[in-house]
């Protein structure tokens, strides 16, 4: 007979225990409520490591706020502390570390992306005596296939470049339909905005005039390479041109002085979590570029227009100073503030601090009792 009452007594003891988890209706609404607003706010791929980190860091809070004693400094209120600013501050680096920055070992991959385009290059050059021309034309001169498809066979594309009708042009029925479907990821940078979106777009692009090495009326042997190769710019890394790796488009000298000094393709979406911003300059202005030694460099901006010709030439016989680069800082023309993703971020911390805010309370009311 005595052992009921004592059971009930226990049961109440341990209802009344702060530290006890009840899961009724309320708590279940609450955890779902929880997992929806942070589905919503961070998707699927983050929201796991948040919802843990947060019903960790809610768990320790609500203790703490619970306690009827003051806090003794003991192995296991430090255990809890070091858990707490662990988690409070991955959650706070991973919330304001939201807008895309420079990443420079992305730029280093792009860099060995062009060197290895550059070897391309020069092997052709080994085994044709020759320089590759910027493009082939049918016997009217007009333009067929860049030469990126050229390099095709040297990058294990041998079957592709086969199935091509080379005499007639990149556009005509039967070859895009091999082409336009292809993804040749040796042309793409890894610092372009469309990596993730068109791998058909290229980002390397060739230099075209009867001054450079891409000479459009004459073939180019490494004999007429009179300039220091490792002074002679062959190939340039350029964003936001929207062409594909099979166009035969690329740059002329004017168009790649305007980008050498800076003065073209300077600004980028930097797109982020909370806001995103348009900017100018800074890392934007510092582009890989591909010499005719083999070798590719991140350089900044060309100060001087005619410096940055001479090194686009191939037999000027200019003298390039040392201190023919700068870098820019970066500018913000303008910002955009994502209002959704603020507001289902804030209501996402409300929901999470809720069983704090309501130990709070009841730790106020067992203190006025």
């Amino acid at each position: 007979m005595d052992t009921e009452p004592r059971l009930t007594t226990e049961a109440k003891q341990s209802s009344d225990d702060p530290s006890s988890i009840r899961f009724n209706l309320k708590n279940l609404l609450w955890f779902t409520s929880l997992i929806a607003v942070g589905l919503g706010a961070f998707g699927p791929y983050c929201s796991p490591f948040l919802m843990i980190s947060t019903l960790v860091l809610t768990r320790i809070i609500y203790l703490w706020i619970s306690q009827s004693t003051p806090f003794v400094f003991e192995k296991n209120f430090l255990m809890q502390a070091a858990v707490f600013l662990v988690i409070f501050f991955t959650f706070l680096v991973f919330i304001l570390s939201n807008v895309e920055n420079y990443n420079p070992n992305r730029q280093n991959r792009s860099r060995n992306f062009a060197r290895h385009i550059m070897l391309l290059l020069l092997n052709y050059d080994t085994v044709h005596q020759h320089w590759l021309e910027p493009y082939t034309t049918d016997k009217n001169g007009n333009w067929l296939h860049p030469w990126r498809t050229s390099l095709l066979p040297y990058i294990y594309e041998q079957p592709l470049y086969n199935s091509l009708d080379l005499n007639s042009a990149w556009k005509e029925k039967e070859n895009i339909k091999l082409l336009q479907n292809r993804t040749i990821l040796d042309f793409k940078s890894s610092v372009s905005d469309t990596w993730d979106q068109d791998d058909q777009l290229t980002n390397y692009f060739a230099i075209v005039d009867s001054e450079t090495v891409w000479n459009p009326n004459a073939q180019v042997s490494s004999s007429d390479i009179t300039d220091d190769a490792s002074q002679t710019i062959v190939l340039m890394e350029v964003f936001n041109r929207e062409v594909a790796w099979y166009e035969p488009k690329d740059l002329t000298i004017d168009e790649a002085v305007s980008i050498l000094t800076g003065k073209d393709d300077s600004e980028r979406m930097r797109e982020g979590f909370l806001y995103s911003k348009r900017v100018r300059g800074g890392y934007l202005n510092r582009r890989v570029v591909g010499f005719a030694d083999g070798e590719a460099k991140i350089i900044g901006i060309i100060k001087d227009p005619q410096i940055a010709r001479a090194l686009l030439t191939r037999a000027g016989g200019e003298e390039i100073p040392e201190d023919w680069e700068t870098v820019a800082p970066e500018v913000t023309i303008w910002m955009i503030i994502h209002w959704g993703s603020c507001i289902s971020t804030l209501l996402y911390i409300l929901l999470a601090l809720f069983p704090v805010f309501k130990a709070f309370r009841n730790s106020k009311a067992i203190d006025a009792a």
